[in-house]
């Protein structure tokens, strides 16, 4: 009897509690829909309580935590809206709007691979969206594949033809790609369609800035900074364009605008330096690297910069603490290696310069400017002390350095050194370094004006966006970290002769990315390649290193330029002293982005042809692309004198 009565009231209880929990679905569908009425009414606030209120009622109402992590979005809790999202995909794994929305949270959050595979979840999911294929298309550009987010942004296009922004947005990628008239007509048709979309003009006027049409990139950034007053972005971009065309006043009146509208921006300042530095206004350049430093002080660019002004201002041992303390920071970072080793070949200490400069090579074997300083030291080097430099140089004690005032009697001192701006490292990520980074995954905060992007990544129509303060750095929906401008492209270089003669031939005014178009006919006209490898039958029969030149230039024309690099080995191996050769050689390794390599290319055409007013028109395209706007500004300058004179 007993038991009856526990086992009766057992299931009295079962009841009750099953009839409670009925009521807490029922109210948790409640307050859902009701959250729902109020974030359509834009009540936000309290939508996100009515929301909370309905997962107290029943933490496992799917319904309610999607909304809520929408919510927690919009309000910049990312983190809080991640971790709904994760609880929603637990219950509710085949929703594909979730794994779209997720995705968002973590393109926000950078967690790109997570992201992508978010968004490819919810396309195999049947989610045929504009804006999702246009959100994945961003991740492929910030994870540094233009090609397939072509593919994406062509698709979005295709599924809203009437939408700027994938236009806008496939012109980066196409840029990405040195594919410069196609960008160019991607912005003109985002331009068209939106004539006030003024991160379009900007980048319209970035590609124009990139092939030196000056006269056309200059209406677009104003008429950008009219529609956007208030953007530092523009300003700093503009001031970053005068800068290349020698105007330094002009360039540091803009930066001095950016930094108005962003007093905070460290790459701000270190641009701003570099255009005093050009001046020859050392103690403002060097007021502007301190305030770097402050800001970010644990930017090793930062130090290698502020290292430059007081080497230049006869500081060395100032100098010298700077160059230790950026590879106190990263030791893995090249440049500031080979910085500290070209202030001690400048300061004629050859053993530890050695050892600073074959550190630099360790980490970056490319790097062409490392491998002349290094020569010329050890050049300077007695054959024990080459042979062996002591180990206690590596890390020298920088009190006992002497105070030079200037480079040795008899020499003109190394060459430029690792420019201010460098784009900062972070961690061991391959894409933060300015020759491989195709997108910025950096802040504006810490990106330097030379490499940061004039715009955003664009935000899909309708897509959640997290609120932010003005003052804060973070682009809007999808992810939209900021991108890297346009790679720019030297121009087409005309032969010049072996000798030190001068080029006859002003730079063309054409990229290969515009030349890439040529007709079919032209293409299919193009002679044979001939294999490196494989030897010639009769040494007679050998074509020349000009002919070599001239076949590789035609494929170069028609936009193959991997074809037309080996052409090019060969004539450069047949003719060492060709400095056309070399040029084009360059030439085709900048339309590659081996960076590096068409420096070291570009410097052997002028070391053979001082008088190469193509070659340093190249060579500035180049160090421009890697950041040394110092070393571009000047390589721009020479090639217009040159011109001028011929």
């Amino acid at each position: 009897m007993r038991c009856s009565i526990g086992l009766i009231l057992v299931l009295w209880v079962s009841v009750l509690s099953a009839g409670q929990l009925r009521l807490d679905t029922t109210r948790a569908k409640r307050l859902t829909d009701q959250g729902q009425r109020l974030e359509t009414a834009g009540q936000l606030d309290q939508a996100l309580k009515a929301y909370s209120e309905a997962l107290t009622a029943d933490p496992g109402y799917f319904d309610a935590l999607k909304s809520r992590a929408k919510i927690r979005f919009l309000a910049g809790d990312v983190n809080e809206s991640l971790a709904d999202f994760d609880r929603a995909l637990t219950l509710k794994p085949e929703d594909a709007e979730t794994w779209s929305l997720r995705g968002d949270v973590n393109a926000d959050l950078g967690n790109l691979d997570r992201s992508l595979r978010d968004y490819s979840r919810a396309i195999s999911g049947g989610l045929e969206r504009s804006t999702l294929y246009h959100a994945r298309g961003v991740v492929y550009v910030r994870l540094g594949d233009p090609g397939k987010a072509i593919e994406d942004f062509t698709r979005a296009i295709r599924l809203k033809l009437d939408n700027p922004a994938p236009y806008k947005d496939r012109g980066v990628a196409y840029a990405l790609k040195g594919e410069l008239q196609k960008a160019l007509d991607d912005y003109d048709r985002a331009v068209q369609l939106r004539p006030d979309y003024a991160e379009a003009l900007m980048e319209r006027g970035y590609a124009y800035g990139q092939l030196g049409q000056f006269e056309r990139a200059m209406p677009d950034f104003n008429k950008a900074l009219q529609l956007r007053p208030e953007s530092p972005k523009g300003y700093a971009v503009r001031g970053a364009t005068y800068s290349l065309m020698g105007q330094h006043q002009a360039a540091i009146n803009d930066y001095s605008q950016a930094l108005r509208r962003s007093p905070d921006d460290p790459a701000l300042y270190l641009a701003r330096g570099a255009a005093f530095a050009a001046m020859k206004q050392l103690p403002e350049a060097l007021a502007d690297r301190d305030k770097a430093v402050q800001l970010a002080p644990k930017m090793p660019q930062a130090y290698v910069a502020r290292g430059s002004s007081h080497h230049l201002m006869g500081q060395h041992e100032k100098g010298m603490a700077d160059r230790n303390k950026a590879i106190e920071l990263d030791p893995e970072f090249a440049e500031a290696w080979l910085a500290r080793g070209s202030a001690h070949f400048l300061m004629e200490q050859y053993a530890p310069a050695v050892a600073d400069l074959e550190q630099a090579l360790k980490l970056r074997p490319d790097l062409a400017e490392a491998k002349d300083v290094l020569a010329k030291a050890k050049a300077k080097l007695p054959p024990p002390a080459l042979a062996k430099p002591p180990a206690a140089t590596l890390f020298p004690d920088t009190k006992s350095l002497p105070e030079s005032k200037g480079p040795p009697a008899g020499t003109s001192g190394p060459p430029t050194v690792a420019s201010a701006a460098t784009p900062p490292r972070t961690g061991s990520v391959s894409t933060m370094p300015v020759s491989t980074m195709p997108v910025s995954t950096m802040p504006v905060s810490t990106m330097p004006v030379s490499t940061m992007p004039v715009t955003s990544i664009s935000t899909p129509a309708g897509a959640v966006q997290p609120v932010r303060s003005p003052s804060a750095n973070v682009a809007s929906k999808p992810a939209s970290a900021a991108h890297t401008p346009p790679p720019g492209m030297p121009t087409a270089a005309p032969t010049a002769p072996a000798t030190t003669a001068p080029a006859t031939a002003p730079p063309a005014t054409t990229s290969a990315a515009t030349t890439s178009a040529a007709s079919s006919s032209a293409a299919t006209s193009m002679p044979k390649l001939k294999d490196a490898s494989a030897p010639a039958a009769k040494s007679e029969e050998m074509p020349s290193a000009r002919q070599l030149e001239r076949e590789a230039r035609a494929l170069l024309k028609a936009g193959q330029t991997k074809q037309a690099l080996p052409l090019l080995d060969q004539a450069v191996a047949a003719e060492p002293k060709l400095a056309s050769a070399w040029n084009a050689r360059g030439f085709a390794y900048f339309v590659l982005r081996r960076l590096d390599q068409a420096e070291a290319d570009f410097n052997e055409a002028i070391r053979l042809n001082p008088n190469y007013a193509n070659a340093y028109h190249n060579r500035a395209n180049a160090r421009k692309l890697k950041g040394d706007i110092s070393g571009a500004t000047a390589d721009f300058s020479k090639s217009k004198e040159l011109l001028a004179s011929q």
